[in-house]
Parts: C-alpha cells; sequence; structure tokens
C-alpha cells in the first residue's frame, strides 16, 4: 500500500498542466504541418511516375493488341508495372496518413498526461498496471522511498522539461509578435526523459487501455 501511494503521489509530479499542453498542442500543430508541406515534392514526384506508369500499361496492352507483344511478353509487362504501381500507391498513402496518425496519436497521449493523476488514482488494479505500462518502461523504489521513473517513447517526448520550455517559448513568441519570450517553466518533472530530438515515426501506438477509455467515456 505504501509503494502505491508513493506511485500514485508521483503521477501528481509528471501532470502536464493546462497552459504547457495548450502550447504543446499549437507547437506540435505547427511542427506537423511544415511536416505535410514538405512531402508536397515527393507527392508531387510520386503522382508524376503513377501516371507514368500507368500510361505504360496502356501502352502495353495497345501493341498487344496491335500484334507487336506476344501475350506472354505482356503478361509479364503487366506484373512488372503492377508491381511498381503497388509501391507508389502505398507510398502515397503513407505520406497522406503518417503524419496524420502521429499528430492524433500525440494530440491523445497530451489530453492522457493532462489527467493523469486522476485516471491513475480513480483506476482498477488492471487499469493502474495499464497506465504504468503506458507511461514508463522503469519504475525505480530507491531505499529513501523516492519513486524514479524511466518514461515511454510517446511520454518522454511530452513529459521532458525542455520540450515543454520549448512551447511555453513558442507560445509567447506568437503571442509577442514574434518577440523574446517572457515565461520559463518552473514545473519541474521528475524522472523524465532527458533525450531530445525523439524521432515522431518511433512512437508508439497507443496502448489499449487509452483507446478502451476513450470509447467509453
Amino acid at each position: 500500500d505504501k509503494v502505491e501511494q508513493l506511485v500514485a503521489d508521483h503521477y501528481k509530479t509528471i501532470q502536464i498542466p493546462p497552459d504547457v499542453r495548450h502550447a504543446m498542442l499549437g507547437m506540435l500543430d505547427e511542427e506537423f504541418t511544415a511536416l505535410h508541406a514538405s512531402s508536397e515534392t515527393e507527392r508531387h514526384q510520386l503522382t508524376v511516375e503513377k501516371d507514368r506508369i500507368q500510361d505504360q500499361r496502356r501502352a502495353s496492352l495497345q501493341a498487344h493488341y496491335a500484334g507487336a507483344l506476344p501475350l506472354d511478353l505482356l503478361k509479364e509487362e503487366q506484373d512488372r508495372l503492377a508491381r511498381q504501381l503497388d509501391l507508389v500507391t502505398a507510398r502515397l498513402d503513407a505520406l497522406d496518413s503518417t503524419y496524420e496518425d502521429a499528430r492524433t496519436h500525440l494530440q491523445e497521449c497530451l489530453a492522457l498526461a493532462g489527467d493523469c493523476q486522476t485516471v491513475y488514482a480513480c483506476g482498477s488494479d488492471t487499469t493502474r498496471r495499464m497506465a504504468n505500462q503506458a507511461f514508463f518502461t522503469r519504475i525505480y523504489l530507491d531505499a529513501d522511498d523516492t519513486i524514479r521513473t524511466e518514461p515511454t517513447r510517446s511520454f518522454g517526448l511530452l513529459l521532458d522539461p525542455d520540450t515543454q520550455n520549448q512551447a511555453l517559448s513558442w507560445a509567447d513568441q506568437r503571442q509577442n509578435g514574434g518577440k523574446r519570450p517572457t515565461r520559463t517553466l518552473i514545473h519541474h518533472v521528475e524522472g523524465s526523459s532527458k533525450t531530445r530530438g525523439v524521432e515522431l515515426r518511433g512512437l508508439e501506438p497507443l496502448a489499449y487501455w487509452m483507446q478502451t477509455n476513450r470509447s467509453s467515456s
């Protein structure tokens, strides 16, 4: 029971305040918009390539009808072009969905991190265990009854004080018309990741209990 209470108290130290959460949402949304825009060149190139492959497929079929391409070679050529078309189409689909999926995932993680203390305090033993697994890769209990944790990659990014400070600075700059920010984050996040530059493509999917909690609310 004592350890359980220590862990519950630890959740108070990692919960993200509303103003920080709002700033992080804005900063991340702007970043995702920029990333999506930067992919427009590749999207255009892939679209051109897709049109070229489809033109080749039609041309080879016309050549067969004209008697210039035997049936066996037609099948071989159509199979080759179909494989290329599948690869291009899959990449186009990935460009359209990757950033939006990551954006949605981070938004849901931020919402959870903003109320994680309540979720943990009111949850069953199973819910608490799943919450611990979603937030942390390790939970340490030191000899002086201090709790230390190692966050998962998703929450490590969001709980990092440097990331939170950067978000507050971003929000201040937007409010001040690009002038030097005036706020700093005094909220200390115990046990947060000190590793910077977490890649968005490395984010884990939502934990099952998070999806269940969202659908039942």
